[in-house]
């Protein structure tokens, strides 16, 4: 039993000291908006990377908070996951769009972005008892609320999206009986 500690206690020293290692839940979400802070600044750096080819869907990233408490938690995450996804295509398509006409800077943006997309969508289609959320025929299709050829905005709405829908998702989930079960 104490070696076990011991090697707990040791797991855990040598994690907090991993650059990329993410240790508590609070980073995940903050780091993520702090890299996309760096991100933005990065982009300042790029000559003339800003305009899009052509305009990129985005979907809705505001909540209502009236309409929001009463869905279900199902319905709730394949909204949020929806966003992703309409996030992600929009986002898909940009980067086959921007490849060979656009500065390497403004594609190797728009490729950190998809990855990050990409994270959240698995996390979010990995969530226990809410799994298969995309093939539920009976949430609306995911809104298309703006396009936008600016590469700031873009980074602006994900932004939003993390800081809206999906902390309203997180908020919801720790409250659940799902993650009660769980802990």
């Amino acid at each position: 039993m104490a070696c076990s500690r011991l090697l707990l206690l040791l797991i855990g020293l040598i994690i907090s000291h991993l650059p990329e290692v993410q240790g508590a839940p609070i980073d995940f979400w903050c780091r993520a908006k702090n890299q996309l802070s760096k991100k933005i600044e990065v982009m300042d750096n790029c000559v003339g990377s800003d305009r899009l080819h052509s305009p990129l869907q985005l979907p809705c990233e505001g909540v209502q908070p009236l309409q929001w408490a009463n869905k279900t938690l199902q319905q709730k995450a394949a909204e949020v996951l929806g966003a992703f996804l309409v996030f992600k295509d929009g986002v898909q398509r940009a980067i086959n769009h921007t490849t060979s006409q656009t500065p390497s800077c403004q594609t190797s943006l728009l490729k950190k972005l998809e990855h990050r997309i990409n994270n959240y969508v698995h996390i979010l289609n990995n969530l226990p008892n809410l799994t298969n959320m995309e093939t539920d025929t009976s949430q609306p299709a995911v809104q298309h609320c703006s396009s936008q050829t600016s590469l700031t905005e873009v980074l602006n709405v994900f932004t939003k999206l993390l800081s809206g829908k999906l902390r309203y998702l997180t908020t919801d989930l720790q409250d659940s009986a799902l993650c009660k079960a769980q802990g």
